[in-house]
């Protein structure tokens, strides 16, 4: 049985394409609000992210350690800047903020640094910008952030899931 390659090459094409997603394009006005991440640790305390996007495309965000009962335990940092969207993705430009040491982020598995007051934060500006694809549920109603791979062995997560704050 002879095989046209041609045809052959066509199809193989056609089917390529039909199986292909196009990426969701996504506006400002989708990601207006904020958007809560809640990781719960064995002794009570929950580590809780709240992402605000504001209409004037400035980003606020603030991590608070909460007690079972939702009350702020203490803070470990807020930080400040811009955002933008190009496609499927958003930019972010983190500023300035506060926290309590250089690096808010535990890269050893111990728990975060923070302090019971807020104004124990310290200052700093330093420029930092990201960029993660965003795909959001059906009702837009949780979010998850999808940044570039992590290298081997890092510390970092690749993707975070948010939920919209009513």
């Amino acid at each position: 049985m002879k095989i046209n390659k041609g045809l052959l090459a066509l199809t193989f094409a056609v089917l390529s394409l039909n199986a292909c997603k196009k990426s969701e394009t996504i506006s400002t006005h989708d990601l207006y609000g904020t958007w809560v991440r809640e990781t719960a640790w064995d002794d009570g305390l929950t580590l809780h992210v709240e992402q605000t996007f504001k209409t004037d495309n400035t980003l606020e965000i603030v991590t608070t350690f909460n007690s079972a009962n939702k009350v702020i335990f203490g803070y470990s940092s807020e930080q400040n800047g811009r955002f933008s969207i190009k496609s499927d993705s958003v930019i972010t430009e983190l500023i300035e903020g506060k926290q309590l040491n250089e690096y808010p982020l535990s890269l050893t598995g111990q728990p975060l640094p923070f302090s019971a007051r807020k104004d124990d934060l310290k200052y700093f500006k330093r420029y930092y910008l990201g960029a993660a694809k965003v795909i959001f549920s059906k009702d837009r109603n949780e979010v998850s952030f999808i940044g570039p791979p992590c290298p081997p062995n890092a510390a970092c997560a690749n993707t975070l899931q948010f939920k919209r704050l009513q």
